[in-house]
């Protein structure tokens, strides 16, 4: 979970990093090519989270306001009370919680609450106070009435009909928040408008070969520091960009693909001397890759952690998404208006390793994830859609299968046929209401081989646990600054695409 929370800091900051001007929502002022004036803001994307109509953009800026406010508070200064952070310190780190939740259910250091007919929970109620955000144990999960409330449960229970020794357990994870100011169909929408801005020049001559870092890149970075000065400036102390973009010659006109290529540099993270420790480990010993493919196999979307080496590639046609030929530069389908869909599928496919003693080790993961939207909210459900492969080599094949084989089998094929799932939901829940709710279910086996591995692995890493992710909060929120700072020199621009 940490190498994915600081691979989303750090790519998200390259991403942020090559945005240079957007189109408006609303206010379409957009060049026939798709992508929106060179002259606009990047910022004007914001316009998407207001409907059209009188002081658009003050409807707009007060709404990403609070919702920034109550991101920082979330994201970067998390407050548990005594009780609850006592009750934290039993649980096993959040990296190992499911792997162990067959064990944590028979355990009576753990003050679960009891609920019919044989589940225990725990509960947790969060809202902001002062400029942090207030956790709390709760009697129960009641849903939050008002602006910025949280609550939360995590509950397990045997699987029905289970009698004797158990072999496992149905496990449960709920939160819920509320907020006064944007859904997550507004978020898709600035999203979509955000995407206009991935380009450079536009102009021939294109790039000869992918990876190329040449003028439409330096276009861009242009006009990124032109928009985005102090993020600018922040981002490239951490990550060294070897390419961002590529204009390559298509059928209809140039197709652009972001196609990121970075680097962390390690040496600027000494003011986090354990978040360095940690990812210098993660050089030596982690790789990870992730694509998103349709049904019909063609790929939207892949990204790469090999070693340090960050990678992202997706296509943008007239400034919308595309699909191209698995791991090639091929163009398959015209581009996809994601403001404009209602519903649909697509697949993720997540391979990770580790190498240790000279050898490499890791699991192979596919999820399906079924996507739909109505007026007013949208739904995320997403589910394992075969058992998870083990890679191992063959010398130590049947003992990977022996330690986590069941675990996973269960994992997928458990819950009543249903297998691990997650369902993520936004909807209205009354005037500037927005109610962001999240339910993952599964049944997790009792694997005492990879129950003891896991307990060797959280003592080892338990150390500098708690140093890392306070490092890696102070990092995300000196970028998280810098980019507020940039927003708040742009207000003027954006108050007059209203006018």
């Amino acid at each position: 979970m940490r190498l994915i929370l600081l691979a989303a800091v750090l790519l998200g900051a390259t991403l942020i990093a090559t945005a240079a001007h957007s189109a408006v929502g609303g206010q379409r002022d957009v060049a026939p090519n798709g992508f929106a004036p060179a002259e606009r803001t990047m910022f004007a994307p914001v316009l998407a989270l207001a409907p059209p109509g009188p002081k658009q953009p003050s409807r707009a800026i007060d709404r990403f306001d609070r919702w920034l406010q109550l991101q920082r508070r979330i994201m970067f200064h998390p407050q548990l009370d005594p009780a609850l952070q006592a009750l934290v310190d039993r649980l096993p780190p959040r990296q190992s919680t499911l792997i162990r939740a067959a064990a944590l259910y028979s355990r009576d250091d753990i003050p679960w609450q009891d609920e019919a007919p044989d589940t225990h929970f725990i509960a947790v109620a969060g809202r902001p106070e002062n400029l942090g955000y207030h956790y709390t144990l709760a009697p129960g999960f009641t849903p939050p009435v008002d602006a910025g409330q949280f609550a939360g449960r995590f509950a397990l229970r045997p699987p029905p009909g289970a009698v004797g020794d158990r072999k496992s357990v149905l496990g449960e994870i709920q939160g819920t928040l509320l907020t006064d100011s944007v859904g997550l169909d507004g978020l898709v929408d600035m999203f979509a408008a955000a995407l206009h801005a991935f380009h450079g020049t536009l102009q021939p001559p294109w790039n000869s070969r992918p990876g190329s870092f040449d003028a439409h890149d330096r276009a861009l970075v242009a006009r990124l520091q032109r928009d985005l000065p102090e993020f600018t400036a922040r981002a490239r102390r951490y990550v060294r960009v070897h390419n961002v973009l590529d204009e390559l010659e298509g059928p209809d006109g140039p197709l652009v693909f972001c196609n990121v290529d970075a680097s962390v540099n390690a040496e600027a993270l000494q003011p986090y001397p354990n978040l360095q420790r940690f990812y210098r480990r993660l050089i030596e010993h982690v790789t990870l890759r992730s694509s998103i493919r349709d049904a019909a196999g063609r790929e939207w979307l892949r990204f790469g952690f090999d070693r340090g080496r960050i990678t992202l590639v997706f296509l943008l046609r007239s400034g919308r998404p595309g699909a191209f030929a698995p791991g090639t530069f091929e163009p398959v389908q015209d581009s996809l208006a994601l403001e404009r869909v209602s519903s649909g599928q697509f697949r993720t496919r997540i391979s990770a390793r580790i190498r240790q003693i000279g050898m490499d080790f890791g699991a192979e993961f596919e999820f399906l994830t079924e996507y739909s939207r109505h007026r007013g909210g949208l739904r995320l459900t997403t589910r394992l859609k075969r058992v998870p492969a083990l890679l191992a080599p063959p010398v130590v094949d049947a003992v990977a299968r022996f330690v986590a084989g069941e675990f996973l089998r269960v994992l997928a094929t458990g819950n009543g046929g249903k297998g691990l799932q997650t369902a993520v939901t936004s909807d209205t829940s009354g005037p500037n209401a927005y109610l962001l709710s999240a339910v993952t279910q599964g049944e997790f086996a009792y694997a005492p081989a990879l129950d003891l591995l896991t307990r060797i692995a959280d003592t080892v890493a338990d150390a500098h646990d708690v140093a890392v992710r306070r490092e890696e909060r102070r990092l995300g929120e000196e970028l998280f600054d810098a980019a507020v700072a940039d927003f708040e020199r742009a207000r003027p621009e954006i108050m007059r695409l209203g006018r």
